[in-house]
């Protein structure tokens, strides 16, 4: 299975830069630990617009292309 991102700081990052810091309760991401390995959770209630979370969701992959996802998306997929 391939990281999301290369340090626990990078993923906060990537957080916080789409929801900002302590701003919403819509969105929160945690440092738990699994197996003695950090882990980075985000919990995203499903008040968020589906079409939102999946760009959101797309962004964390590698090679992922915005100007194509906002085009599909405004399209309708």
């Amino acid at each position: 299975m391939a990281k999301l991102f290369t340090s626990l700081k990078e993923a906060e990052k990537w957080f916080e830069s789409k929801f900002g810091k302590n701003e919403t309760f819509d969105a929160t991401a945690k440092t738990v630990h699994l197996w003695e390995m950090p882990v980075m959770m985000f919990y995203i209630n499903g008040l968020m617009d589906g079409q939102l979370l999946t760009i959101l969701l797309a962004e964390m992959q590698e090679g992922f292309d915005k100007k194509r996802a906002i085009k599909m998306t405004l399209n309708g997929f």
